[in-house]
């Protein structure tokens, strides 16, 4: 059994995480609107197809260049290289996490 996950695992988790986080803060600001439940509901499920759509084109790029960088990593630095830069990617996905969800949290 790996240690260390592949490194597409990885890059994979953090774009859910984020997609998630993104899901999370339009949820926020649409459930706060004064239309009917039926238009936020419309509203959520066109920003989540959004959000998705522009994880596409956007994450996409970012997401090969991120891993064609954590490939270079990898022959100089090794895979705890490696895992401790996605343990850096992670922590920072949770702080944003707290700060979304969790805005009162110490």
């Amino acid at each position: 059994m790996k240690v260390v996950p592949a490194r597409r695992t990885l890059v994979l988790l953090e774009s859910g995480l984020l997609l998630g986080l993104a899901e999370g803060i339009m949820e926020e600001i649409i459930t706060h609107l004064s239309y009917s439940p039926y238009v936020k509901a419309l509203l959520l499920m066109g920003g989540v197809l959004g959000v998705f759509a522009l994880a596409i084109r956007i994450l996409e790029p970012v997401i090969r260049r991120t891993l064609h960088a954590v490939s270079k990593l990898d022959s100089s630095g090794g895979a705890m290289m490696r895992l401790g830069l996605h343990l850096v990617i992670f922590f920072l996905i949770f702080v944003g996490y707290l700060r979304v969800f969790f805005p009162t949290a110490h």
